[in-house]
């Protein structure tokens, strides 16, 4: 759930964006940084027990005292913390001082899956450094990490991981000359060792508990994929307010089991609104369901004439195969949006390519698809209107038309499918 304390401004003001824990003492927001920047707004991912419950807008004035977050929070998410203390068989409480609220007894941990950390990336060094640094903190007892470089222009990535030297967390280094995400993704896949396999990319910082929170997900054996919550590093550009407005990383702050029997949702396009699954940004897959599907489509993602697409399509095998997908929202990465109006053009361009693309795939790889799609055609046109529109709020210079490039690459989409289909059988 999100919730908003102050009416949205006419202009753009820079956003704080924290995780505020309200089962610990609440901290001040100052409307300067450390780092010198100034915000007029705050963006509060609210939890508690470590579970998000949801996302408080706060206009920060000239700053907020521990007592004004503390209102401020209750004011916005009161019952719904409410309803989560009540859930636990704890009191439910009626506010919320600066202090937090009481956490639930600790219980004890489960037996965790041991698990493989997958990073791809290309060109992004300082990126990588700052990913890996909360990769190797994770509280989970048992994994590795592989990184995968990607058709690289140099060999700084390989520095920062050989930077690393003999860490506790073993981190291997493959560099894999073919650009494309999913073929990245897939030349990590002979060095898996872990029961699960976790993805994320290399512009994320991850939560402590981020791994164990996913894996914790596939103690029941019909899960083949469990997805995390993707929340904002920062919004300190309207670029970056754009992304985070429209670009669809938001799956809600309630876990979700989807399967195509027991858990459908009401949605008549399921299953092939796979964006509403999760993003590859954050995604954990059992290594051996994800064997049995081949891998990841490398006609498909990044790096590709396809734009994208590569992880809506593994959340579709994964369901197609009878497996169950799970969203996580406790299992938490914080995302570096794109700065720059230029990169959220052609972003915008590419999510509608790669969308479409998946698409195509679906009917080319399963050709009855293509008579269920047509059965809920009329549903599929309103919700790409839906999905396509400007975002509410202040326009943004020079985004104005993003959603109509979005559009546009979704006509152009089974075009790109087709040429990657190309390039990829002509390399093989």
């Amino acid at each position: 759930m999100t919730a908003t304390t102050a009416a949205a401004p006419a202009r753009f003001e820079a956003t704080r964006v924290a995780v505020v824990d309200v089962d610990r003492p609440l901290p001040a927001l100052a409307v300067e940084g450390t780092d010198g920047r100034w915000h007029g707004r705050a963006r509060l991912l609210v939890r508690w027990d470590g579970a998000p419950v949801g996302v408080a807008e706060l206009d920060l004035g000239t700053g907020l005292g521990p007592v004004a977050v503390a209102d401020a929070i209750w004011a916005a998410l009161g019952d719904d913390l409410a309803d989560r203390v009540e859930e636990q068989g704890l009191e439910r409480p009626d506010g919320l001082s600066v202090a937090g609220l009481p956490a639930p007894p600790a219980a004890p941990r489960r037996p965790t899956a041991s698990a493989t950390v997958v990073i791809a990336t290309r060109d992004r060094a300082a990126s990588l450094a700052r990913c890996l640094r909360t990769v190797l903190a994770q509280d989970h007892p048992d994994f590795d990490v592989v990184v995968v470089d990607n058709a690289p222009s140099d060999d700084r990535a390989r520095k920062v991981v050989e930077h690393l030297g003999s860490h506790r967390v073993p981190v291997r280094y493959v560099r894999e000359d073919q650009p494309g995400l999913a073929r990245a993704h897939n030349a990590a896949l002979p060095h898996v060792t872990g029961v699960v396999v976790a993805f994320t990319d290399d512009d994320v910082e991850a939560d402590p508990a981020w791994l164990r929170r996913l894996t914790d997900g596939f103690a029941d054996p019909r899960v083949g994929c469990v997805t995390g919550m993707i929340f904002p590093a920062e919004v300190e550009t309207p670029a970056q307010a754009w992304i985070e407005a429209h670009a669809g990383f938001g799956k809600g702050t309630r876990r979700k089991v989807y399967d195509l029997a027991e858990h459908r949702p009401d949605d008549e396009l399921f299953p092939f609104t796979a964006g509403r699954l999760g993003s590859g940004a954050n995604m954990a897959f059992r290594a051996e369901a994800l064997e049995a599907m081949g891998g990841f489509d490398e006609t498909l993602g990044v790096g590709t004439k396809a734009r994208g697409g590569d992880d809506l399509a593994a959340f579709y095998d994964v369901i197609r195969a009878g497996h169950r997908l799970v969203y996580e929202p406790a299992a938490l990465v914080r995302h570096h949006h794109h700065v720059d109006t230029a990169a959220v053009r052609r972003l915008a361009y590419a999510y509608g390519i790669g969308l479409s693309a998946y698409l195509t795939r679906a009917v080319v790889e399963r050709p009855a698809a293509l008579v269920e799609m047509a059965a809920r055609l009329p549903g599929g046109i309103r919700h790409g209107l839906r999905t396509t529109q400007p975002p509410a709020g202040p326009t943004v210079p020079g985004l104005a038309g993003a959603g109509w490039r979005q559009r546009l690459g979704m006509v152009v989409g089974p075009w790109s499918y087709a040429r990657s289909r190309r390039d990829q059988a002509s390399r093989s």
